[in-house]
Parts: C-alpha cells; structure tokens; sequence
C-alpha cells in the first residue's frame, strides 16, 4: 500500500490537532490503490509512531508509488461547520440570500485541510474511539487530486480523524457524490 499521508505532529502549527494529546510523533496514512473503493476493512491503515520509533514505510517492490508532495506551509482561515453540524438547526430563513454566501464559501469543500471542521460530502460520519467510545475529530482532510494524486470515489474526499484522548486511536473514512 502505497503512503497518502505523512504528519510529524511536532513540526505542526502551534494548536493543531494532535499536538496538545500527543505532542510528537509520526501520523501515517497508507491506503490501497488497486483495490476498488477503499474502505474500512483493512484496504487503508492509518497509524501513531511515537518519536523513537521513526521507521521508513516497507514497501514491496511491486508497491505503486504516487507522487510525493510535501506540504510547505500552513495558512490558518476562519472556518464555519455546513449546516448539518449545528445539531440540525440551518440558517435562519429571515436572513437575506448575500447573509448566507459567506457561509456556502467558507466550508472547505475540494480542499485539503488540517483540523477544524469536516467538509462532508454528504453527512457528519463521526465514528467512535474503539476505546472510549467519544466521537474522533478531524486531523486531516484530503479532497480528490488536491495535495494526493488520488480520486476517492468520484472526486470525493477523505477524512483521518483520531480521538483527543487516545491520540493513537485513528480512524479513516471517505465519502463522494
């Protein structure tokens, strides 16, 4: 399984996600390329490497490399959740269509993404810590062909998410039109 996804969480932005639980090591996505849609039962794994652990991902020799990208930087921006994250209550219909422009522009749709609020592509899908039970939260989003030379689904995007009290507890899911 080729990498998708490598985040040494020390080297992230002060308040990011994962820093304050974890505060180092190495965020690993690995996800199947050739297996149809990927999914939950095993064709993408996502793993914590603690600091000392620092390992090259093995690789067989017939493993499809995609291309590396590297992330150069960070730009934060005020992000608001869709409506559907508000516990069900939308906008208010009294409030003029330019009120309500902001908020369709601000949602992160087809971009990749570092925290904040998932962009669902068509609901929130929160699963629960295996430990715990609590709802995991995003650490990072991945839109189609954005940062990844990937398509998920049809131009769907992808969401690692982990759980703020078991920082090695991560959890992978994607969704598309």
């Amino acid at each position: 399984m080729p990498l998708f996804l490598q985040l040494d969480v020390a080297s992230l932005p002060a308040g990011a996600p994962m820093q304050v639980e974890s505060g180092a090591g190495l965020v690993q996505l690995f996800g199947c390329t050739n297996c149809g849609a990927l999914s939950e039962d095993g064709s993408a794994v996502a793993r914590l490497l603690p600091p000392a652990a620092r390992q090259p991902a093995l690789m067989g020799h017939d493993t499809p490399l995609l291309t590396p990208r590297s992330i150069v930087g960070w730009q934060r921006y005020e992000q608001r959740p869709t409506g559907s994250e508000w516990d069900g209550d939308d906008l208010p219909d009294d409030e003029p269509e330019e009120a309500q422009a902001p908020w369709e522009d601000h949602h992160g749709y087809g971009r990749d993404m570092l925290g904040g609020w998932p962009s669902w592509v068509q609901y929130a899908e929160y699963p629960p810590c295996p430990v715990c039970q609590r709802p995991q939260r995003l650490l990072f989003q991945i839109a189609s062909e954005e940062g990844l030379d990937f398509m998920f689904g049809d131009v769907g995007t992808a969401y690692l998410l982990y759980c703020s009290h078991h920082a090695d507890q991560l959890a992978f899911s994607w969704q598309c039109t």
